[in-house]
C-alpha cells in the first residue's frame, strides 16, 4: 500500500503518502476521493471518522479536527461531557 498509517486521535486517522507520491497526495486530498476514505474508515471502525492525509516524511502535525469536532470538545470540556447532548438534524 502507498499509504502509511501515522496515527490517530479521537475520530482522525493520519495518513501518509510518500513524497515521490505527490500527484497521488494532492488527488487523496481532494474532498471527493478523502470522502471515500472516510466511508471506508468508518465501515471498518464502526463509527463515523476523518482522514488526514499528508506528505511522509514531512513534519507531521496533530491531526486536525473539524471544526465541528473542536466546538463539541469545547463544550464539554465547559460544561462536563454528561451535561451535553448531541442532536442530529
Amino acid at each position: 500500500s502507498n499509504l502509511k498509517y501515522l496515527g490517530e486521535d479521537g475520530d482522525i486517522v493520519q495518513l501518509a503518502v510518500p513524497k515521490k507520491w505527490n500527484m497521488f497526495l494532492m488527488l487523496l486530498q481532494q474532498d471527493s476521493k478523502r470522502q471515500l476514505i472516510e466511508q471506508q474508515m468508518a465501515e471498518a471502525y464502526g463509527r463515523p471518522m476523518h482522514a488526514q492525509i499528508v506528505a511522509e516524511g514531512e513534519s507531521q502535525p496533530k491531526p486536525a479536527r473539524p471544526p465541528a469536532q473542536q466546538s463539541l470538545q469545547q463544550a464539554y470540556d465547559l460544561f462536563g461531557r454528561e451535561n451535553v447532548s448531541v442532536l442530529d438534524e
